[in-house]
């Protein structure tokens, strides 16, 4: 247990220097001319994020979108590795990895001023494949603390982890990207878009459906609970990938997080 509490402890410290990084990043987009009155991003001087015919975003209501996220990751992570060191449970030890990974989210504020700066476009591909690498990361987090609810054993937790930070950061490495321009999200585009779906609902099923198929099992109603709540949190957290959805998707992230702290005391979600 003391090693899987120490990575948490580095995991928050590093999570804590995202927010003073996020702080610099508003600071240098409020301050050029990528902020324009309403907040809105020119295409015409810098081409390359030009992502169709007269579009432009929306620069801040994406510092809104980072900072909302980097909060909900910086709390919950906090108040989840604040039980695992009380209980030494493994679901709340990848509970709080998938809060604690949230907070990369900081980094795509990088890919505008990359631009600005005049720097290589490698280095909005690099950024934009390290975030999609860490969100696939985040749902194999989900993945291993829903394996855990079928009784795997303690001991593979770290090989569990690996194994899914290769698997993660690996199919990133080698996703073919769309280098026309960026999303609306500020990332690179991903070619091949229905097959990276049909991998997150891949994952989604199999965490969802690990929890029901244990609490089917083992007749344990609390594990259907949790299952609503993963799908809460994962629905949730997939939609604030998205300028449009970004809204609801928030909602719901906090409605699964406001149920995961109502699951408290014995609950291996609780807090």
């Amino acid at each position: 247990m003391i090693h899987r509490n120490s990575l948490l402890t580095a995991i928050l410290i590093l999570s804590l220097g995202l927010f003073f990084v996020f702080l610099w990043l508003a600071y240098m987009i409020m301050g050029s001319p990528l902020m324009l009155s309403p907040g809105y991003f020119v295409f015409d001087q810098y081409f390359w994020l030009n992502y169709g015919p007269g579009g432009s975003f929306n620069l801040g209501f994406s510092l809104v979108q980072v900072g909302g996220i980097l909060t909900v990751g910086l709390v919950f992570g906090f108040l989840v590795r604040r039980h695992f060191q009380r209980t030494a449970s493994m679901q709340s030890f990848f509970m709080a990895i998938f809060f604690f990974l949230m907070c990369l989210d900081t980094l795509k504020l990088f890919i505008p001023l990359f631009s600005y700066w005049n720097y290589s476009y490698l280095f909005s591909v690099v950024t934009s494949r390290g975030i999609y690498g860490f969100r696939l990361l985040e749902l194999f987090s989900l993945l291993a603390l829903s394996i855990y609810a079928l009784g795997f054993e303690y001991q593979k937790s770290n090989q569990i982890l690996l194994g899914a930070m290769v698997i993660s950061l690996g199919l990133m490495l080698y996703w073919p990207m769309d280098s026309q321009g960026l999303t609306s999200s500020l990332l690179v585009k991903l070619s091949e878009e229905p097959a990276m779906f049909f991998v997150n609902l891949v994952l989604f099923l199999l965490t969802c459906g690990s929890l029901v198929i244990s609490g089917l099992i083992h007749g344990e109603r609390k594990k259907l609970e949790e299952a609503g709540i993963i799908a809460l949190l994962i629905l949730g957290r997939t939609a604030t990938y998205f300028p449009l959805t970004y809204l609801p998707g928030m909602a719901t992230l906090l409605l699964g997080c406001l149920f995961m702290v109502l699951s408290r005391k014995d609950d291996a979600l609780g807090l």
